[in-house]
This record gives structure tokens, sequence and C-alpha cells, in this order.
């Protein structure tokens, strides 16, 4: 059935022996995220009396029974697009019954969300960012009761909710608007299933009955021909056919869609791998020669996925994680004082990881000389990711690392919006910048056709909110007439005023509506999570 692939990041079978508390009933089988493996709370436990799929269910009595996992940026927030989606069985409505939440007003009732069924038997959905409701909505019909498996589904695109129960729309709240730009908190709660803890640090709205094949992901399956609950007509009010049977990885080969945090990345025909995904690593460290530098490549295993580490001068860096089985190898581009040209030959290429490089030469007498680095993977078609990991090293007369500026953006996407508009989203591996690290987007957008300059202020910036060592931004432009041709480049900006050396220009029609076009090509490394130097550093050792 797939259902779990780059865009699941979050995924709980709840299959497991009869009354366990913890072990594989309790694991995240996601292919797209970090692990979020379950913790039981109070009498939480695996139950083979009930299940929709595997033969067990999770076991929750309404009394202070819930699971939870560790904070995560992988979970809804910001005005990222997301699906969430369960299955469950009623034994008691006399109470709320809580599905998904980050909700614990003993440590902060000022930032939560949460997805629960009212002891009523609809769907209620709010969420308060900075103590300031941004949406709070109960669904009047699709009415459920107790004794009965229902699959209920929650999806989030743009400013919209959607709720359904059993693929059927609920026609009281086709949307309900929370505005394109409109945030979900940030906070540090931990996500709890059947449960949320309250201001006096009880539980309250426990849910009585089970829970099975229960799912996060960071876009709107919906649009997603790759996901079980596609509509392919468009129109949500057609609905779905909820799915027959547990979710799973994507079989090869095939012709795979991987999308990230939301966004269509790029398509490509490449063997998909059945049970996790094959990863790729870039490290970067400069390491000596002499008194010249070069750079050194390499990667570590964690969980069965390959990660990597991001480097300039021994700093920690990202892990990263390419959603492809057919890679075959890397390309290095590299230019002196300037950006490399990305449509010539690659300064090095390679198959394998770690790897070091040439070194680098040091600047002329009484000078300084800077390298611009970017990385691609390529896949056994020999397509290159659209999409890079940029950064630059600047070196002294001696060949020594001098500066080593805010590193770009990556996974910069614009796409044509509403009303005109274009949406810009992007990320910024703070992380791997250690005490380098930007605090601020910078953008420059043009609607004459020509060039953005970032010579001159820029037109919009914006504070950064980090955690888990990313920094998102999702920014929408003004409106402007049809057909105008709008380019927007984004750097990021230490808080000092200094900036890192400037992503790609990104440019797109405000009548076309759609993302821009992607090369096909095997995705680029993309940062997800860090380690501290020191570790990294025992890794290349």
């Amino acid at each position: 059935m797939a259902g779990n692939d780059a865009n699941a990041v979050a995924l709980w079978h709840f299959d497991g022996a009869d009354g366990a508390t913890s072990g594989d009933g309790f694991a995240d089988d996601s292919e797209g995220g970090s692990a979020h493996d379950l913790t039981a709370q109070a009498d939480a436990q695996i139950d083979t009396a009930q299940s929709k799929f595997g033969g067990s269910a999770l076991l929750l009595d309404g009394v202070n029974d819930r699971v939870t996992a560790s904070d995560s940026s992988d979970y809804p927030e910001g005005a990222n697009n997301w699906t969430l989606d369960v299955w469950v069985r009623l034994a008691n409505l006399s109470q709320n019954a809580m599905l998904f939440c980050q909700r614990n007003d003993q440590d902060d009732d000022n930032n939560f969300w949460y997805w629960r069924v009212n002891s009523t038997g609809y769907m209620r959905f709010e969420a308060k960012t900075a103590g300031s409701t941004a949406v709070d909505y109960t669904t009047t019909d699709n009415q459920l009761s107790t004794g009965q498996w229902y699959h209920l589904c929650l999806v989030r695109k743009g400013g919209d909710l959607y709720f359904f129960v059993d693929g059927s729309l609920c026609s009281t709240n086709i949307s309900d608007s929370l505005g394109p730009t409109e945030s979900i908190g940030y906070h540090s709660h931990d996500l709890s299933l059947g449960g949320n803890v309250g201001s006096d640090g009880n539980i309250y709205s426990e849910l009585d009955g089970w829970m099975d094949e229960a799912r996060i992901c960071d876009n709107v399956a919906l649009d997603d021909s790759e996901d079980p609950l596609y509509i392919s007509s468009g129109t949500y009010s057609d609905g779905f056919t909820p799915p027959t049977e547990a979710y799973s990885a994507p079989a090869g080969p095939t012709t795979y869609t991987q999308v990230r945090r939301g966004r269509r990345a790029l398509r490509a025909a490449w063997d998909a791998v059945t049970r996790g995904r094959r990863t790729v690593a870039t490290g970067r460290a400069a390491v000596a020669r002499g008194r010249r530098q070069c750079l050194q490549l390499f990667t570590r295993v964690s969980r069965g996925r390959r990660a990597v580490y991001m480097h300039v001068a021994a700093r920690a860096g990202g892990l990263t994680r390419v959603a492809n089985a057919g890679l075959t190898g890397y390309l290095l581009y590299r230019g002196v004082d300037a950006q490399p040209d990305l449509d010539g030959a690659a300064w090095e290429t390679f198959s394998t990881l770690p790897h070091t490089t040439a070194a680098l030469d040091a600047a002329p007498a009484g000078t300084e000389r800077t390298y611009y680095f970017v990385l691609r993977a390529r896949n056994a078609h020999g397509l290159a990711g659209r999409d890079t990991r940029a950064w630059t090293v600047t070196v002294d007369d001696a060949g020594a690392v001098v500066a080593t500026p805010p590193s770009a953006p990556s996974e910069a996407e614009l796409a044509a919006w509403t009303a005109g508009a274009v949406r810009l989203t992007a990320e910024y591996l703070y992380a791997g910048d250690g005490d380098d690290q930007a605090g601020v987007w910078a953008i420059w957008i043009t609607s004459d056709g020509s060039a953005p300059d970032p010579s001159g202020a820029p037109d919009a910036t914006s504070t950064m909110l980090k955690r888990d060592g990313v920094a998102k931004l999702t920014w929408t432009s003004g409106e402007y007439a049809d057909g105008t041709t709008l380019k927007v480049l984004v750097r990021t900006r230490r808080n000092d005023g200094t900036e890192a050396s400037p992503t790609w220009v990104y440019s797109t029609n405000t009548a076309a509506l759609t993302a821009t076009a992607e090369t096909d090509g095997p995705s680029a490394p993309q940062g997800d999570a860090f380690l501290h130097e020191e570790r990294a550093q025992a890794q290349s050792s």
C-alpha cells in the first residue's frame, strides 16, 4: 500500500506482544523522519483483543494513560503543511479523547496544539501561539460513536484545515482559515497521543479505547499521488478510500516522488529501498597538509541509516539524508573567489565516503583567497540533484583557514502562491556554523526581470526561529499582477550584519500557481539533525 516514504516523519504500527509496555510495538517505523519511539505512561499497553491491522493495537484505559515522544521539528509547527491520520476505536465517550497533541499547560499554556475527539463525538483542533489563539474549530457532522473503528485524518494546507472521517470530508468545515503564514507556536513539549498534561500536572482528555496505525506526514498527503490518501480529482469533497492495510515503504524499482517539508523536491526513476532509505554523508573538515588545507569528507552509520556531517575547520555540522537507492557517487564543485560553474565539470568526483580532497592552495602573499564549494549527489542515470549544499572557506597566504561565514540556505524553494503572491521556503543548518552562525534571514525580490542586488538593503528580513539544529523560513510576498516574473534571493545574516555567500536566485511567474520546474535527479544533501563536535571528530579519525 505504501504510505511510508520520505514524507512520513512518524509512523507507529503498534504491532507487538499482548500487554507489552515497551519494545517493537512502540517503535517509530517512518522512512522520512528521525526516530520517534514512544514511551508508555501509566497503563498504556499493546493489546491483541482489538486491532485494525497487524493483530494488535495500542490500548488506553482512559485513566492517565498516554504515550509520548520527545519534541521534534518533524511535528506540526510554524506555517508548514502537514497530515495527521490514525485509526481509533472508542470504548467510552464520557470524556474528551486526545488523538495527537503537544500540550503541557503546567510548563507553558501559551504555546500548544491539539487534535481530539470531544465527548460529543465531534473532532476539535486548537492551536495557540504566544498566548493568542491561531485557530479553534470543532466539527459538527460525521459524529463518532463507541465500539467502531474509524479512520480520522486532519490536513493543514496553507491557511486551511480539512477534517475527514473514514475518508469523508466534514462538510461543515471544508476549510477554516489559519492564514497562509499563521504559525503554530514553537515550544519544547513532548508529543503525546491519548492525553495531555494540565496546569495542575494531571492528565486530561484521556482516550478510552484503542489506537492503531498512527502517522504524521510533513506534506499534504491528499495531493501526493504516491500516498494512499491521494484524491486524484483535486476536489477534497470527493474524499478518499480509507487505507485497507498497514502503511509500508514503496517497493522498487519504481518512479518515486520525493517531497520534503511539504515541497516537491524532484521526480526521477530509480530503485526505491523497501525498508529504510539509502543515505549519504557529506562532511567537511579542514585537514592540514603541511601549511595547506584540504577537505575531509566522511560518514557514519546510525540506526541503519547513513548520516552526514558538515564540517568547516573541525566544527560540528548536520546530518544529511538522501531518499534515493540509486545513488552512485558525488560531484564536488569548487570556485576560487567566485561561485563554481555548476554547468561545467566537477572539481572532484568520487563514489564512496570517506573522501579527502586535494589540498587547497594558499593565497598569494599578503592576500586571502575564498573557495566556494557545492556538493551534489548523482544517481545511476548520471543525473545530479538540483538543490545543493554550499559553503565557503577563506585561507590566507600560509594556507590557514581564516574565515568561515555562515553557510548558505539549503532546500530553498520558490513557488507561486495565491492572489499574485509567491512563497519562499528555506532551511539553514545553524548548528554546523558553531559560534559563527547566522540569526537573521535577508531577502531581496525584483519584479522587473532583473536579478536582485544584494549590495543594497534587503527588501525583507526575518529573525530566525531555531530548533533542533535547523532554522526554517516561510515567507510570503505581497501581491503582484498576474504574469509578473518575480526573482528572489535569500541569504543568511549574522546579527552583526555579516552575511553568507549568496544562494542562487529563484524565479517564478505569478500566473503559474505551481512550483518552479526541478531538474530530475537524486535529491541533494539536506540537514536534519546534528551531533557534537567531539563525536564527529572521533568518527572521522
